[in-house]
C-alpha cells in the first residue's frame, strides 16, 4: 500500500508540469509576442491544472489514510474514504477535461504569436501537454478501478481480490511511468523558452 501512495504522489508532481507552462507563458507575456486573448485562456489553464493537482494531493492523502486503517482493522472507515478518495478522482478527472478545453483554446490562439520561435515552443509545449492529459485521464479510469477493487478486498479480505488490487496497481504504475515520461519531455519544452 506504501507503493501505491507513493505512485498517486507522482502523478500530482506531473500536473505541476502544467503550472509550469503558465508560469513559463507568463514570463513570456511580458514580451510583445503573446496577445491578450492567449493570456486570458492561459490563466483558466492554470485554475484547471491547479484543481487537478489539489484534487490529486487529496486523493493520495486519502489513499494514505485508507492504507492506516485497513492495517488497524477499522473496514468501515477505509471503504467510506475510498468512497470519498473515488469522488475526488472523478473530480480530478473533469479537471483535467476542462483542462484539455483550455489547451485546445490555447491551441487555437497560436495564430496570433508573432515570434515564430516562440510560437513553436509553446505548440510543442502544448501538445506534449495534450498527451499528458489524455494519459492521466486513463490514469484516472485505472485509479477508479484501483479503488473499486480495493473496496472489495477489504470487504472480502480474500486472497484473490488482495491479488487482484495488485493487478491493477501495477496497471496504474504502468500509466504513472509513461506520464512521468511525458513530463519529463513537457519539461524540457518548457525550459527551451528560458524557465
Amino acid at each position: 500500500m506504501k507503493e501505491r501512495n507513493k505512485n498517486v504522489a507522482l502523478v500530482a508532481l506531473i500536473m505541476i508540469g502544467a503550472l509550469l507552462l503558465v508560469y513559463a507563458l507568463g514570463r513570456m507575456s511580458r514580451e510583445p509576442s503573446l496577445p491578450f486573448d492567449f493570456l486570458a485562456v492561459y490563466r483558466e489553464a492554470a485554475f484547471h491544472s491547479e484543481q487537478v493537482i489539489h484534487l490529486t494531493d487529496v486523493v493520495n492523502g486519502k489513499i494514505e489514510r485508507i492504507n492506516t486503517l485497513d492495517l488497524e482493522g477499522k473496514h468501515e472507515q477505509a471503504l467510506a474514504l475510498i468512497r470519498e478518495a473515488d469522488k475526488d478522482n472523478t473530480q480530478a478527472r473533469e479537471e483535467a477535461l476542462q483542462l484539455s478545453l483550455s489547451l485546445e483554446e490555447l491551441a487555437k490562439q497560436l495564430q496570433y504569436i508573432h515570434s515564430s520561435r516562440v510560437r513553436h515552443t509553446v505548440f510543442e509545449a502544448i501538445e506534449t501537454e495534450f498527451n499528458l492529459v489524455h494519459e492521466f485521464l486513463s490514469y484516472t479510469q485505472s485509479l477508479s478501478s484501483f479503488l473499486d477493487t480495493l473496496n472489495v478486498a477489504i470487504v472480502t479480505d480474500a486472497i484473490s481480490d488482495r491479488l487482484e488490487v495488485e493487478r491493477y496497481l501495477e496497471e496504474v504504475n504502468s500509466k504513472r511511468n509513461l506520464i512521468n515520461e511525458l513530463n519529463s519531455r513537457f519539461l524540457a519544452k518548457v525550459g527551451e523558452l528560458g524557465i
